[in-house]
């Protein structure tokens, strides 16, 4: 990121602080970007390789209005949690588009219970965890959207965090901005963020690090556990 000192000036604030204010909130965003787009390919490898046995889909994209057998409901959440037959008792936490959320609202499905009781702002529904992110998919056909909203135990996706030599740096320019000078701020971070239970095959991939348009392709990944122990579940609807 960078700034024009003179920017600066004229307003009566500093931009470069505003920025590096923002940087935590930046990489939040960025690190749910990058689990949803390889959650969408760890389900796309699930469909092409495994028949789907990770997914309950009642999205259709049918003309008229949605039926509540196409709607998240409390139904379907049992339906997807059976998916993991004995070790469903792992799942912890449910992600979903906040129009889902919503829907769930107007079922009066979802509980409010005190923050230390896993309730991180939105609510809890069938002792889970609810968390509300407009990033999950919500893919628009010719006549309907599908969502997709997922069930996650704890340890799903493995994290690990590097040390870069220099995580943040600001880089001084004096001849910028008509000679009042520009800052440049760097924020550099090595991680990785990994769906246990599948490899990442990099079988499509054209750089060293894959971009979240590749790790949303099925060809890049592959299931090497059983279906019980991946504590990922997809729900696909039309509300």
């Amino acid at each position: 990121w960078s700034s024009m000192s003179l920017a600066g000036e004229l307003a009566g604030s500093d931009p470069a602080r505003v920025v590096a204010d923002s940087i935590a909130e930046y990489w939040a965003r960025d690190m749910q970007s990058i689990l949803i787009a390889s959650l969408t390919g760890v389900f796309a490898d699930n469909v092409a390789n495994d028949a789907g046995d990770m997914i309950v889909d009642v999205a259709t994209d049918a003309a008229g209005a949605v039926g509540a057998g196409e709607k998240i409901s409390a139904s379907l959440i049992l339906q997807a949690r059976q998916t993991m037959g004995d070790a469903a008792v792992r799942l912890a936490a449910i992600a979903m588009h906040s129009i889902i959320h919503t829907e769930l609202l107007r079922q009066n499905l979802i509980t409010f219970i005190p923050n230390n009781q896993a309730d991180i702002g939105w609510g809890t529904y069938m002792g889970y965890t609810v968390v509300v992110d407009d990033s999950c998919p919500a893919v628009a056909g010719t006549n309907r959207v599908t969502y997709t909203s997922y069930l996650l135990g704890r340890g799903a996706v493995a994290y690990g965090e590097g040390s870069p030599k220099k995580s943040s740096e600001v880089e001084n320019i004096p001849s910028a901005g008509n000679g009042a000078g520009q800052e440049v701020l760097y924020s550099r971070r090595s991680f990785i963020m990994h769906p246990r239970g599948v490899k990442f095959t990099a079988g499509s991939m054209a750089g060293v690090s894959p971009t979240n348009a590749e790790l949303a392709l099925a060809t890049n990944w592959s299931r090497v556990y059983q279906r019980k122990a991946i504590r990922l579940v997809a729900i696909r609807t039309n509300g």
